[in-house]
């Protein structure tokens, strides 16, 4: 957690270092033009002072506005790339979990996204070939039976996805799919939210 609050931080202060830089060159210009008016108000004071500084002021007002709008657009980005890479990070956690732990993780998921239990597991191309599928079958329609399905028929595809983990849960022309991608991205909503609390708090 260390590593991830130095890594937010240094972000969040180098982007802020930039939106500085920004303001701090439009609050330049801003005043050069004001100094700019007031020496062309000279040349006539009395009748053109006032409209110069008014002038001068929306000016140095526009200059400002727009350099912290930029300012804002540069944190917004920083923070949403942070955001990115915990979401990132989270799925790699998620698909490096110790094997036993990531079974059981998918049996939970499938039998959570059964209606009936005769549905066809479509697994990715990485779990194909790590995880034993009689086994983790057996595992399924056992747990399937112990939650009341009274006769469990999952089956495993021959078929595989690309995905970096999950599966998709196939009956007919329904297709639930529940790689980690999607289940990231069902929740990317509200995660953010959430996540945004902490982290920007």
């Amino acid at each position: 957690m260390a590593g991830l609050d130095s890594i937010k931080q240094k972000i969040i202060d180098d982007a802020q270092t930039r939106a500085d830089v920004i303001i701090a060159e439009a609050e330049a210009e801003a005043d050069a033009i004001v100094q700019k008016a007031m020496e062309e108000a000279g040349k006539n004071r009395e009748k053109r002072l006032a409209y110069a500084r008014a002038e001068a002021v929306k000016a140095r007002e526009r200059v400002i506005g727009s350099a912290k709008m930029e300012a804002k657009k540069i944190l917004l980005a920083e923070k949403q790339k942070l955001m990115d890479q915990c979401f990132e990070k989270a799925k790699q956690e998620i698909i490096n979990m110790p094997l036993s732990d990531y079974e059981e993780l998918m049996v939970e998921l499938i039998v959570a996204s059964s209606e009936e239990g005769d549905e066809e597991i479509i697994f990715n191309t990485r779990d194909s070939g790590r995880i034993s599928l009689l086994r983790f079958l057996v595992r399924v329609n056992s747990k399937l039976k112990a939650d009341g399905v009274k006769a469990p028929r999952m089956l495993i595809s021959e078929d595989n996805i690309n995905a970096s983990g999950g599966f998709l849960l196939k009956k007919g022309d329904i297709v639930v799919n529940n790689t980690i991608e999607a289940l990231l991205a069902a929740k990317r909503e509200q995660l953010e939210v959430e996540l945004a609390a902490i982290l920007f708090q």
